[in-house]
């Protein structure tokens, strides 16, 4: 089975998601923002996950990018969830 997943970023975020989603069963290849296009010459993956890590302005750019020259690929843009506010339920 060939990537299925190209991760971008790096650190923490990019080594958690990369390992949950081969525990899954994906395949996962994973990039710097700044190697992403690079490594889309070399392969193609069906999902592109662009880590919270990486600077909004490099995030728009890849993503304008990659929807340029593969729009077949979908792109996600990942956050980190909002904290909660505590709530007490009755």
């Amino acid at each position: 089975m060939g990537t299925q997943i190209l991760l971008v970023g790096q650190g923490a975020d990019l080594d958690f998601l990369a390992k949950h989603l081969e525990a899954a069963g994906y395949a996962v290849a994973c990039a710097s923002a700044v190697d992403v296009l690079d490594v889309m010459h070399s392969m193609r993956p069906a999902e592109v996950m662009i880590t919270p890590g990486v600077p909004e302005w490099q995030r728009r750019q890849i993503r304008s990018t990659l929807g340029e020259r593969y729009p077949d690929v979908r792109v996600v843009m990942l956050r980190k969830r909002d904290t909660v506010p505590n709530i007490k339920l009755p």
